[in-house]
Protein backbone atom coordinates (compact mmCIF):
# COMPACT_ATOMS: atom_id res chain seq x y z
CA UNK A 1 0.00 0.00 0.00
CA UNK A 2 2.98 2.27 0.83
CA UNK A 3 4.20 2.18 -2.63
CA UNK A 4 0.97 2.47 -4.46
CA UNK A 5 0.75 6.09 -1.98
CA UNK A 6 3.87 7.19 -3.39
CA UNK A 7 2.72 6.80 -7.10
CA UNK A 8 -0.08 8.30 -6.29
CA UNK A 9 1.50 11.23 -4.76
CA UNK A 10 4.05 11.03 -7.95
CA UNK A 11 1.52 11.60 -10.45
CA UNK A 12 -0.55 14.14 -8.24
CA UNK A 13 2.20 16.27 -8.30
CA UNK A 14 3.83 15.37 -11.85
CA UNK A 15 7.46 13.63 -10.54
CA UNK A 16 7.63 10.84 -13.21
CA UNK A 17 8.85 11.02 -16.52
CA UNK A 18 7.01 10.53 -19.60
CA UNK A 19 7.26 6.30 -20.00
CA UNK A 20 7.40 5.44 -16.33
CA UNK A 21 5.86 1.96 -16.14
CA UNK A 22 5.75 0.15 -12.73
CA UNK A 23 6.51 -3.46 -12.47
CA UNK A 24 5.18 -5.41 -8.78
CA UNK A 25 6.02 -9.01 -8.60
CA UNK A 26 4.80 -10.97 -5.51
CA UNK A 27 1.55 -12.21 -3.88
CA UNK A 28 -0.25 -11.43 -0.65
CA UNK A 29 -4.04 -10.87 0.81
CA UNK A 30 -3.59 -7.30 -0.96
CA UNK A 31 -3.14 -8.15 -3.92
CA UNK A 32 -6.54 -8.06 -5.49
CA UNK A 33 -6.98 -4.78 -3.55
CA UNK A 34 -3.71 -3.50 -4.83
CA UNK A 35 -4.63 -4.14 -8.62
CA UNK A 36 -7.80 -2.65 -8.23
CA UNK A 37 -6.48 0.66 -6.77
CA UNK A 38 -3.38 0.43 -9.63
CA UNK A 39 -6.71 0.14 -12.16
CA UNK A 40 -7.14 4.28 -11.70
CA UNK A 41 -3.86 5.05 -12.04
CA UNK A 42 -2.08 6.69 -14.98
CA UNK A 43 1.15 5.14 -14.44
CA UNK A 44 1.28 1.74 -16.06
CA UNK A 45 1.59 -0.65 -13.33
CA UNK A 46 2.25 -4.35 -13.90
CA UNK A 47 1.80 -7.22 -11.10
CA UNK A 48 3.19 -10.43 -12.07
CA UNK A 49 2.17 -12.25 -9.36
CA UNK A 50 4.49 -14.93 -7.53
CA UNK A 51 7.92 -15.48 -9.28
CA UNK A 52 10.48 -17.58 -8.66
CA UNK A 53 13.92 -16.82 -7.08
CA UNK A 54 15.94 -17.74 -9.72
CA UNK A 55 13.81 -14.71 -11.62
CA UNK A 56 14.77 -11.83 -9.42
CA UNK A 57 17.66 -11.15 -10.09
CA UNK A 58 16.76 -10.30 -13.80
CA UNK A 59 14.07 -8.35 -12.96
CA UNK A 60 15.94 -5.82 -9.97
CA UNK A 61 18.50 -5.71 -13.07
CA UNK A 62 16.00 -4.46 -15.38
CA UNK A 63 15.01 -1.82 -13.02
CA UNK A 64 15.61 1.74 -12.79
CA UNK A 65 14.62 2.13 -9.45
CA UNK A 66 14.35 -1.18 -7.49
CA UNK A 67 12.13 -0.81 -4.01
CA UNK A 68 10.94 -3.40 -1.06
CA UNK A 69 7.81 -2.80 0.73
CA UNK A 70 9.62 -3.77 4.12
CA UNK A 71 13.35 -2.76 4.71
CA UNK A 72 13.51 -6.32 6.43
CA UNK A 73 12.21 -7.85 3.62
CA UNK A 74 14.03 -10.46 1.57
CA UNK A 75 12.80 -10.18 -1.85
CA UNK A 76 9.85 -11.93 -1.39
CA UNK A 77 8.15 -8.91 -2.96
CA UNK A 78 9.67 -6.27 -5.34
CA UNK A 79 8.89 -3.37 -7.29
CA UNK A 80 10.68 -2.08 -10.00
CA UNK A 81 10.20 1.32 -11.24
CA UNK A 82 11.55 1.57 -14.66
CA UNK A 83 11.46 4.30 -17.35
CA UNK A 84 11.39 3.53 -21.08
CA UNK A 85 14.06 5.23 -23.17
CA UNK A 86 12.73 8.56 -25.37
CA UNK A 87 10.88 7.63 -28.32
CA UNK A 88 13.47 8.74 -31.48
CA UNK A 89 12.10 11.39 -33.71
Amino acid sequence: DILLDAIEYGEQHQLFPAGTHVTMAGKGPLLDACRHRAAGFDTPITFTGFIEESAKPALLRSATSPSSPRPEANTSALSCLRRSPPERQ
